[in-house]
């Protein structure tokens, strides 16, 4: 099929780079959106948990990073 379109390699892993480079980067906007420590500063900041609760939340997750 590529023959018939006379495409050269280089090309094709081009144009297959610039399609990835967005999906990649969504993949890791996402990952930085819904970790734990974005979504309880999200909640603090719209009013859903007081500051205790966040400060809470975030003594937690540090404790747990640290232990790995």
């Amino acid at each position: 099929m590529l023959e018939a379109l006379n495409l050269s390699p280089l090309f094709i892993t081009v144009m297959l780079l610039f399609m990835a480079i967005p999906f990649v980067i969504i993949v890791f906007s996402y990952k930085r959106y819904s970790s734990p420590h974005k979504i309880a500063a999200r909640r603090y900041a719209k009013g859903e948990i007081s500051f205790e609760e966040y400060q809470l939340i975030h003594k937690n997750l540090s404790h747990i990073r640290h232990e790995k």
